[in-house]
């Protein structure tokens, strides 16, 4: 009867030690002796693995050639017997280049177990003389995640420079004369009888190249159960002289984030825009030249190389945890419980970054010619503008390590 009632004892301390959680290896042993001796060895062991490798390259050439003109009108010679002999007038000239490139993205997410990882129960009655016990839990996680990233971006309006393969290098080429263009201008009007007019419409070039390239985001978390990553129990109850214990817990985590990331980015914005270059020369009965507006607009943005690693949750970093209940009513009693954790996080992030963001402008209402005219002469110019905006945000890294929430890491990582 004895014997019964301690092994109920012995069965509800072991259900009061264990955690309600879930585990991924268990390893439960229960022993009832009635001789003198017993002899117990219990070992639970869980490995995992995890290797996460990316490796993108890319070589992105993106050009426009453009030419939009409605200019270069002539109206010479012309009589008139009423009215202004010669008129010209110009519409719009348009060239829109809008360039993007979003390349070599990387997103990782790893969710390890919840709860307790791996459990060794250990539950012994013992009527005899001796117990011997030894229990061993052993947990080891290697977790590797491997960002490698090559980007080479040629985003060209009007030429200009040419991408030197591999290196990330380049050279300059090509006529700065050369490009894209927008033209009303470059009209005449001569030599008329009756007078001369000539409007030009608005020259406009506008460029917007965007590129995105090389971005990582990893996340590794887990454990949301608890804090403990492994947990040793054993619960003994020894009627006998002599109980000896050995208890030991180890827990191993290796946790490698390696980014590296390399672009070359080449922006080059050629542009002319005009609507000068007028003549209205040698007219009987006036003349007069009114141009429009000549605007180059040109907006350059790069974002690379940008890493963000999360290694954190609710308790990634899981402890050890060794529970021993023993009721000895023996002389003698020896304990020997280790408990060890070894946790070993590297984040290593490499960048290396080629940016030319180039703009060559030319924006022109003036060069405008009204001489040698009987009957007056006016000139009206339009309004000339450049305007610019060229950014560059690269090699940017963020590391957080350890006890975030979950809902922070889906929020952080955009």
């Amino acid at each position: 009867m004895r014997k019964y009632l301690l092994l109920f004892v012995a069965l509800f301390m072991l259900a009061a030690a264990i955690p309600g959680a879930a585990r991924a290896e268990v390893n439960d042993t229960s022993v009832i002796n009635s001789g003198d001796n017993a002899f117990v060895s219990s070992s639970a062991t869980e490995t995992t693995n995890i290797n996460v490798q990316n490796t993108n390259t890319a070589f992105v050439n993106q050009e426009v050639n453009a030419t939009a003109n409605t200019g270069h009108n002539s109206a010479d010679g012309n009589i008139s017997l009423g009215g202004t002999a010669a008129t010209i007038n110009t519409g719009a000239a348009v060239v829109d280049a809008s360039l993007s490139t979003v390349a070599n993205s990387n997103t990782t997410a790893i969710s390890l177990p919840s709860g307790l990882a791996t459990s060794n129960t250990t539950d012994i009655v013992n009527t005899g003389d001796n117990a011997t016990v030894h229990t061993n839990t052993t947990s080891q996680t290697n977790i590797g995640v491997y960002n490698d990233n090559f980007a080479q971006v040629n985003q060209s309006c009007g030429g200009g420079g040419s991408m030197l393969p591999v290196t990330g290098l380049f050279q300059v080429n090509g006529s700065h004369h050369s490009g894209c263009n927008a033209n009303t201008g470059h009209n005449t009007a001569d030599d008329n009888i009756g007078g001369a007019s000539i409007q030009t419409g608005n020259a406009t070039v506008l460029a917007d190249f965007d590129t995105k390239v090389n971005k990582n985001q990893t996340y590794i978390g887990g454990y949301t159960g608890g804090a403990f990553g492994l947990v040793n129990n054993a619960s003994i109850l020894n009627t006998g002289d002599n109980a000896s214990i050995f208890a030991h817990a180890t827990r191993l985590t290796n946790l490698n984030v390696f980014n590296n990331n390399f672009a070359s980015i080449w922006q080059n914005v050629n542009a002319k825009a005009n609507t000068g270059w007028n003549f209205a020369d040698d007219n009987i009965g006036g003349a007069s030249i009114r141009t429009g507006n000549a605007v180059v607009g040109a907006d350059l943005d790069v974002l690379a190389n940008s890493n963000k690693t999360v290694i954190g949750g609710h308790g990634v970093f899981p402890l050890s945890l060794n529970l021993l209940d023993i009721v000895n009513t023996g002389d003698w009693l020896e304990t020997h419980a280790n408990t060890t954790t070894h946790t070993n996080v590297n984040a290593l992030n490499s960048n290396t970054l080629f940016d030319w963001q180039r703009l060559w402008a030319r924006d022109n209402s003036g060069w405008n010619f009204a001489h040698d005219n009987i009957g007056g002469a006016s000139v009206h110019s339009g309004l000339s503008f450049t305007g610019a905006s060229l950014n560059s945000v690269s090699n940017q890294n963020v590391t957080l390590l350890g006890g975030l929430l979950d809902l922070l890491f889906l929020g952080w990582l955009s």
